[in-house]
């Protein structure tokens, strides 16, 4: 079975195995898997009536409640139809012709800005140092290379490896790349599963610094079918060209709505924490007890993992089970895969597939 560019396609892999898309475990999306909050079913009723009408297009209340939250200025929020439209905008902005993509990535990076006709060069990070990025070892590369880097894109968690730095650590990369104007996009989609906004870029930006950050609700809220993305930054030159590229009404009024209140659902955020310290603990002592795997830490909601068994995905779907192939991501090849942490049962199903799979003497 082929694979698919991005996880969470269910729909279409049910109908190639012919079943019911109920019947699939989906590891393959890195969703939360305890669902909504609560309150969001409630705001999503309120907010029906005000569907028949437009929303303002400056969307002041939501850049405010986010602007609130990372203690930055409304003026310094972008909003759109989640953080792969941030990324396309992010890309006509900047209208640069030469981009290095910090790899294995996000395939939408390469794709964002080969769409305005710009030249994608890949940096790939090292197995041997768990795919961690060295920053002087990029800012080395960079500068020898300064005709071929007008932006690189970074994920912070990176995905798919689970990898993240430190603003402390990003810090020459930041400095190197204002003092030679080219923009650094970071990519923090998956930043609020650390539970600690001190970890993000954002809380150390200035206006004079060539730094765009990416951040994304759909993950931490579970409402990829709604879609909410943002961006911040305090360059004026980036916000002025981002308000002249950003498409008008680019957020429905449901996402707008949940994205107003999603920073206060504080419950919500300490019954994920517990659940995600718990699951990705279990989950990962469970994949490291394998000989055939190795499995890398994560700072993330996913664990990447590498097997002796190439057709790991395919004999897992037999059991209804889908995980994610990261053999399409440059740098990585068959070996290489992706999972979700999701609940307990579900985890515990996956590992006991797994024991099917490749060897029955693991003890789960």
């Amino acid at each position: 079975m082929s694979i698919d560019e991005h996880g969470g396609n269910i729909d279409k892999i049910a109908r190639q195995l012919k079943i019911e898309p109920e019947s699939l475990i989906d590891f393959s999306a890195n969703i939360n898997p305890l669902g909504m909050p609560t309150a969001f079913k409630l705001l999503l009723a309120q907010a029906t009536p005000k569907t028949t009408i437009y929303p303002n297009p400056d969307y002041p209340k939501l850049r405010a409640a986010i602007a609130d939250h990372f203690v930055v200025r409304s003026h310094n929020v972008v909003v759109g139809n989640g953080a792969m439209e941030i990324l396309r905008d992010v890309a006509l902005a900047t209208a640069v012709h030469h981009v290095v993509v910090i790899e294995p990535a996000f395939n939408e990076y390469a794709k964002a800005f080969q769409s305005i006709g710009a030249t994608v060069y890949s940096y790939i990070t090292e197995q041997n140092n768990g795919f961690r990025l060295s920053i002087p070892m990029l800012i080395d590369w960079v500068s020898r290379h300064l005709d071929q880097c007008q932006a690189i894109c970074l994920g912070n968690p990176n995905n798919p490896t689970g990898q993240r730095l430190s603003p402390d650590e990003l810090k020459p990369l930041i400095n190197f790349c204002t003092k030679n104007h080219i923009w650094l996009i970071v990519d923090e989609a998956f930043m609020s599963f650390t539970f600690d906004e001190r970890l993000s870029v954002i809380s150390s930006l200035r206006n004079d610094q060539f730094v765009f950050v990416i951040r994304s609700a759909t993950k931490f809220y579970a409402m990829p079918g709604l879609r909410l993305g943002f961006g911040i930054t305090k360059n004026e030159y980036l916000l002025d060209r981002l308000h002249q590229v950003a498409l008008t009404w680019s957020v429905n009024t449901y996402a707008q709505t949940l994205g107003e209140q999603m920073y206060a659902q504080t419950e919500f955020q300490i019954k994920t924490k517990k659940w995600l310290i718990k699951e990705r603990k279990y989950l990962f002592n469970g994949l490291a007890k394998f000989p055939e795997i190795n499995v890398f830490p994560s700072a993330a909601n996913f664990l990447f993992f590498w097997s002796e068994d190439k057709q790991l995905r395919t004999h897992l779907l037999h059991k209804h089970i889908v995980i994610r192939s990261c053999a399409n991501y440059p740098g990585l090849d068959e070996h290489y895969y992706r999972v979700a942490v999701k609940g307990h049962d579900d985890n515990e199903v996956l590992l006991e597939a797994l024991q099917s799979v490749l060897g029955e003497g693991v003890k789960i």
